[in-house]
C-alpha cells in the first residue's frame, strides 16, 4: 500500500476484486462500501472547507477552445470532492489498482494547487494567487485535510482490513 498525492494504491486490488466478482459478488460490493465509508470523515470535513468564494478575482472563466467551465461554485466543487476505484497507468506500461480520494471539479483542482509550482508568471497570475493565499498556500483542501487527519494512517487500517478479507475468501474459494 503506497500513498500518491491524497490517493492510495493497494497493490493487485485489481485482480483481487476481479476474482470476487466471479466468485462473491455481493462481498465486492460491499467491501467497495467500505473502502468508501473508511474516507468519508476526511471527505465531510474537505468540503467544510470549501470557500463561498475563494478569491476576489475569480471570475466566471471559460477555457478558450474547450468551453470548459473554470468558474468558482462552492457547491460544485464540494460535489466534486469524492473517491475512485478507476485503475491507473504504472510505469513501463502496467496497470495498478488506485483507490482515491479526489476533486472532479476544475475549479476545485486549480485551488488545490495553484501556486504549487513556485507562483511565477504573468503579473495576473501572480495577483491571482496573492489573493488565494488568504486561503493559505497549497494544498488548501483535500492533501492539507489528508495530512491533518492522518488518513494514511486512518484509512491504511481499514484498507489492509479490507483488503485481508478479500483476500481470504478469493483463497477459500480456489481451494
Amino acid at each position: 500500500m503506497s500513498v500518491d498525492r491524497p490517493g492510495i494504491n493497494v497493490e493487485n486490488l485489481d485482480k483481487t476484486l476481479n476474482a470476487l466478482r466471479v466468485i462473491d459478488p455481493e462481498m465486492k460490493k460491499n467491501l467497495n462500501k467500505e473502502m468508501v465509508k473508511s474516507v468519508r470523515p476526511i471527505i465531510t470535513k474537505t468540503k467544510g472547507r470549501v470557500p463561498s468564494r475563494p478569491a476576489r478575482n475569480w471570475g466566471g472563466w471559460v477555457e478558450a477552445g474547450r468551453g470548459r467551465n473554470l468558474g468558482w461554485d462552492a457547491a460544485v466543487v464540494k460535489r466534486g470532492i469524492t473517491t475512485s476505484t478507476a485503475n491507473a497507468r504504472a510505469g513501463a506500461g502496467g496497470v495498478r489498482s488506485q483507490f482515491r480520494l479526489l476533486n472532479k471539479s476544475v475549479a476545485g483542482a486549480i485551488y488545490e494547487t495553484a501556486g504549487s509550482q513556485g507562483g511565477s508568471g504573468t503579473l495576473q497570475s501572480r495577483y491571482f494567487l496573492r489573493n488565494l493565499d488568504l486561503g493559505g498556500r497549497p494544498p488548501r483542501l483535500l492533501v492539507r485535510t489528508w495530512r491533518e487527519e492522518k488518513g494514511y494512517t486512518v484509512v491504511a487500517g481499514a484498507m489492509r482490513g479490507v483488503a485481508n478479507r478479500a483476500e481470504a475468501r478469493v483463497n477459500e474459494a480456489l481451494r
